[in-house]
């Protein structure tokens, strides 16, 4: 694998479901992290996840998928919660 072939983005999200919107959908391996900073849970799952669900993370916790990441839904707990991730 070479640095080109990585890609690395954030988002941020809330109490209402949404997909995690990831610059390269054809992705299969990604690595979601939620911020450090969070004060909340981010929960992940598919395109209908809910906080009683889905797989928790809290705030600095990661969790590596290898999946069709167009599937992949989170939310949280409170508003305005971070993540990251790295698409390979």
């Amino acid at each position: 694998m070479t640095v080109s072939e990585l890609h690395i983005g954030q988002g941020t999200v809330g109490v209402t479901a949404q997909p995690v919107t990831l610059a390269f959908q054809m992705q299969r391996h990604v690595l979601i992290k939620a911020d450090a900073g969070n004060t909340g849970t981010i929960f992940i799952g598919g395109p209908s996840v809910t906080a009683a669900l889905g797989w928790p993370l809290a705030a600095g916790e990661e969790v590596p998928l290898e999946t069709d990441v167009s599937q992949i839904g989170i939310i949280a707990d409170a508003a305005d919660q971070k993540y990251s991730y790295l698409l390979t």
